[in-house]
């Protein structure tokens, strides 16, 4: 057998099967070619045909209709033997017609058991004869209408291939199950048919790719630990920084075991997808479905557990990262210096002029846009998957049909209805389908973002930010880990950031011509504005107790210094120019603390500046020059156990926004969204739908996101939310 004749010669792409019929009293009737006298009811909407597209070699099938067995109550009963013609032989010659042995699943043997329904095959009780429905036996005496209709149910036709040899099939078997029904108006129908195989060396190679995974993911996750104990522990003790170890262990542990499982998971499913629809000669056939969503006793139920599995741990992992992105320990440093000195009139003597607030308030407002940004359109990508599933049916790529046999598929025998349709996918092949379109669309954006976007038209939204940020002379810092955090040097080499647009446009010219100094911390890294920094246990304690004082979490003259310094005015004199909030009440009890907070940033400021100009004896810092190709890529930090300095490790790759943005981690929001289309689509099985609950993640996501990171926003920066647009 194979699934095309004419490129194996020698070989048949077709079963024939004819089934034989008799009378109650074992009388025989007749032979008939088997077509579509298992879809016995003739309301049944599916159409007669000579030869089904079943019959072909490779092509499953799957007939779920609705019956109304009233129109079967004058109908003769029928006993049934279903043969495979072996084409080998020829007619008249012995063993031609093969009996296929019938498995009813009603079947009791004497102590009242159930033998056919477990999972013990060698228990099974087979035989020849069969009825697809009754409706003679259930009429009582002196009745003429059946009070109990005994029904077929489901009907299933398994043709298994050899181990040995590919290309021969074992006797195929008739399953079926049978249901006394009193209500005989539209009951339920199944009829399929199923081309399966020995999947056992299938599963001993997927069992190695996924122990090689998890072995591999096993070394990564000791290395992330390692990497992480090196960052965050200084010179604690052991039973307080073991609880601190194992969870991080088990938080790197969950978020490594969804890329290795959906990487097995995709390589395998793939092979399947790939070798399935494109052979000719016979080299595998896909699993028997069971379409029980709570099915155990099918090669599928791995499948079901392990994805919904992945989902959760990814889902876990990325809102993880988002509730760290929103938890960092936030500061801007403005350089810019007073332009003039004003005289105070009571005390007569001169003061510096103050620094205007808006160039902070803009960069604030660009970082703030910045929080939910990515780097692919999610939206793109489901629409064009759609429309590719949908509008080019590449969604028929999922039918368990080898790609020879598809000329034989018609939309009349496969269910001309889409739900009925996709209901016929198989799950391997609709996780293959849906994971390699989806792939290609995201690394489609990836390729044209990094190749085009980023290079001729644009540069990259970090980058831009950086830019914004030296030219309005606004450095920015942010710790992710107790010691461990990054530096935007954004230090302009003008004298003032804070002019007309002359002057700006004056200054971006010479800096073009080359007449100013550099945008460099240090010369030996002239294009290098970021900094990965690692610090010491004294500069964090320093650091905390002002960041603290800014954000309001401390005390002053016992209130709660949580007023935001930069507020909407109001006059009790006369009507407010914005509306009256509660906090507006609050103004005149909390403006001591307000004030307490401006000067908690003011000193928090000075200390910072006065720390990246290393001018601070007690808090110095060195560039890190010892980091190795191996260390670089392992990702390995500095042992900073016994460092007395902070060191600053130059941040060529962004790293940085892994650590702040969304980004950053555009490839685990990806999986998310991947993982939870192919969730939905296995549960709901609609392609459809599942684009709709994807969607629905993200917006929840990105909602968070912003609400969360805007208020850490608010509270590192003394900038009122309603500042921010």
């Amino acid at each position: 057998m194979s699934s095309d004749a004419i490129s194996n010669e020698g070989t048949f792409d077709h079963l024939d099967f004819v089934l034989a019929s008799y009378q109650v009293n074992g009388s025989l009737i007749g032979f008939q070619s088997l077509a579509n006298e298992m879809v016995y009811c003739r309301d049944s909407g599916l159409g007669t045909v000579d030869s089904p597209s079943w019959v072909r070699f490779g092509v499953n099938a799957l007939s779920e209709y609705s019956c109304d067995l009233e129109t079967l109550q004058t109908s003769t009963l029928f006993l049934h033997e279903l043969f495979l013609v072996d084409q080998t032989k020829s007619s008249g010659e012995d063993g031609r017609f093969v009996p296929i042995p019938v498995k009813n699943l009603n079947y009791q043997d004497s102590n009242g058991a159930f033998v056919n329904q477990d999972s013990d095959i060698t228990n099974d009780f087979l035989s020849h004869r069969f009825f697809l429905y009754d409706v003679r036996t259930g009429i009582s005496v002196g009745e003429t209408s059946p009070k109990v209709i005994r029904y077929a149910d489901r009907i299933t036709l398994t043709v298994q291939t050899q181990d040995s040899n590919p290309n021969s099939v074992y006797v195929p078997e008739l399953t079926i199950a049978y249901i006394d029904t009193q209500s005989p108006r539209s009951v339920p129908v199944v009829f399929r048919v199923t081309y399966t195989s020995d999947t056992a060396e299938f599963w001993s190679i997927a069992k190695a790719l996924f122990t090689v995974g998890c072995v591999l993911a096993g070394c990564r996750v000791l290395l992330q630990t390692f990497n992480w104990y090196r960052r965050s522990i200084r010179n604690e003790i052991v039973e307080n920084a073991m609880c601190r170890v194992l969870w991080a262990m088990i938080s790197y542990a969950a978020s490594i075991f969804a890329p290795v499982s959906f990487f097995v998971m995709f390589v395998m499913f793939s092979y399947l997808f790939t070798i399935f629809r494109l052979q000719s000669s016979t080299v595998l056939m896909l699993p028997e479905v069971n379409y029980d969503p709570l099915a155990r006793d099918d090669e599928y139920y791995l499948f079901r557990v392990l994805l919904p599995l992945s989902f959760f741990c990814q889902l876990v992992t990325v809102f993880r990262q988002v509730y760290r992105q929103t938890q960092l320990q936030l500061f801007f440093i403005d350089w810019e210096k007073p332009r003039a000195s004003i005289v105070d009139i009571d005390s007569a003597k001169p003061t510096h002029a103050p620094i205007s607030v808006w160039r902070l308030i803009l960069v604030v407002n660009e970082w703030n846009k910045l929080q939910t940004v990515r780097k692919t359109s999610l939206r793109f990508t489901l629409v064009f998957l759609l429309f590719l599933l949908y509008g080019c049916n590449v969604r028929m790529l999922s039918l368990p049909v080898p790609r020879a046999q598809m000329q034989y598929v018609s939309l009349t025998t496969t269910a001309s209805l889409s739900d009925a349709f996709d209901h016929q996918l198989n799950p391997y092949l609709r996780f293959a389908n849906v994971s390699i379109w989806w792939l290609i669309i995201y690394v489609a954006q990836r390729l044209w973002k990094w190749m085009v976007f980023e290079r001729y038209i644009d540069e990259p939204r970090e980058q831009l930010f950086i830019d914004l940020c030296t030219v309005s002379k606004v450095s920015c810092l942010f710790l992710d880990e107790t010691y461990h955090g990054f530096y935007l040097h954004c230090r302009s080499p003008h004298p003032f950031a804070d002019g007309s647009m002359g002057e700006l446009v004056d200054q971006l010219k010479q800096e073009e011509a080359g007449l100013t100094a550099g945008r460099y911390l240090d010369s030996t890294f002239p294009h290098c504005q970021t900094f990965e920094m690692f610090v010491t246990r004294k500069w964090k304690r320093k650091f905390r107790n002002l960041y603290m004082s800014v954000r309001g979490d401390t005390t002053v003259d016992g209130r709660a210094a949580s007023e935001g310094l930069i507020q909407r005015s109001f006059s009790p004199k006369g009507p407010p120019t914005l509306p009256v909030k509660s906090a507006d009440l609050r103004r005149q009890s909390g403006m001591v603390a307000t004030e307490a907070m401006a000067r908690s940033a003011e000193q928090l400021r000075g200390f910072l500046q006065s720390f990246v100009e290393n001018q601070d004896d007690r808090f110095r810092w060195r560039i890190y020059r010892a980091h190795t190709c191996i260390t670089r890529f392992f990702d390995i930090p500095p042992d900073m156990s016994f460092s007395k300095q902070s060191l600053f490790l130059p941040d060529t790759d962004s790293k940085f926004a892994k650590a702040s943005l969304l980004l950053g981690i555009e490839n685990e929001l990806m999986l998310l969204d991947l993982l939870c289309f192919c969730l939905f689509d296995l549960w709901v099985g609609n392609h459809a739908i599942s684009a709709l609950a994807t969607y629905a993640l993200q917006i929840v996501l990105l909602s968070a996101r912003a609400h969360v990171g805007r208020r850490n926003i608010t509270r590192s920066t003394l900038v009122d939310s309603r500042f921010l647009i």
